[in-house]
């Protein structure tokens, strides 16, 4: 595990009421205002299984006949070399107080794959034995029953006709497991955001720090936004169709590279992390959520599609916009 330095930096007297407010209701709620606290009910603290899951058929609209050609992977696995180097992590922009104290991170040279691990490849590890199927049904503590059709409709499975979109429906286990198989790991949440800021040069966005449109990610466009509406009221972050209702394949939207050619850092799926979800100023918490990070599909609220904002879920949890992408120390 590369070594992570950071200054030293004194405990919130109220550290422990952060609490981090249930992450997951963050990233699902879409009528709070920036920076407001979401109330949630009490959640089982164990999944819901497959067969109490509502089995309604959900057809989504087909997928697009590609306008851009998805990236070719000359090399199962490509990965990036991330140079070490410091930035500072967190932000006060004032959305979520969980991005804050805003702190200096040093962090060693690292690799960390170039796009999300696709279905191919996940399929590959589980027909090697080493990985499990990746499920084919959503789950997630808040869930409402009238989305569990529309929400295992966009899980792909091991899909032929998915096989290089982004492996979703994963839970932290299964992306643990898989990282492990494949002799790498899961990154760790500062080497995430020290790869998506660009490192030094703090960029706002995963390609710098011009607001998202349909070329540099796969958000939550007109054509997201107009299926969700079957299930719940739903704006989209632009106007534009970017042609997706879920995952599209790996790289095809390469305006929105990262600094050092990350692909889709920004976009596709959330990924999960090595790291549990603490407030920056008490790490090592006793923490029920997993760090992921990275806004998905479902993206629809441009303070969300920030570099250094902050989530996270059960390590149970499992959607359409969750998967994983792997490091590796050198």
């Amino acid at each position: 595990m590369p070594a992570v330095t950071r200054t030293s930096l004194p405990l919130r007297a109220a550290v422990l009421a952060v609490s981090l407010a249930a992450p997951s209701a963050c990233r699902r709620s879409h009528t709070a205002a920036p920076g407001a606290r979401v109330a949630r009910t009490p959640v089982p603290s164990t999944p819901t299984t497959d067969a109490a899951l509502v089995a309604t058929r959900f057809d989504l609209p087909p997928d697009p006949s590609p306008s851009r050609s998805p990236m070719t992977l000359h090399v199962p696995g490509d990965m990036v070399r991330i140079p070490g180097g410091s930035f500072d992590m967190g932000t006060n922009d004032g959305f979520f107080r969980e991005e804050l104290p805003v702190h200096r991170v040093t962090v060693e040279t690292f690799f960390l794959d170039l796009t999300e691990v696709t279905v191919a490849a996940y399929g590959a590890c589980v027909r090697r034995g080493a990985c499990t199927p990746a499920a084919t049904t959503a789950d997630w503590p808040d869930i409402f029953p009238a989305e569990r059709p529309f929400a295992n409709a966009l899980c792909n499975g091991d899909r032929q006709d998915r096989q290089d979109h982004p492996a979703n429906c994963l839970t932290w286990n299964q992306a643990d497991a898989y990282c492990r198989a494949v002799g790498r790991r899961l990154p760790t949440e500062q080497e995430w955001e020290y790869a998506a800021r660009g490192g030094d040069e703090q960029r706002r966005y995963a390609w710098g720090n011009d607001p998202p449109t349909v070329r540099r990610m796969n958000a939550c466009g007109r054509e997201c936004a107009d299926a969700m509406q079957r299930v719940r009221p739903w704006s989209p972050l632009y106007p534009e169709s970017d042609g997706w209702v879920g995952t599209a394949p790996a790289g095809m939207f390469r305006d929105g590279d990262g600094r050092w050619g990350v692909v889709d850092i920004a976009g596709n799926v959330q990924e999960w992390l090595a790291t549990p979800l603490c407030p920056y100023d008490h790490p090592g918490c006793d923490a029920q959520f997993m760090g992921a990070r990275g806004p998905g599909y479902f993206g629809s609220q441009l303070f969300k599609m920030r570099a250094a904002r902050r989530n996270g879920d059960f390590r149970w949890h499992r959607s359409g916009d969750l998967g994983v992408r792997c490091a590796r120390t050198p």
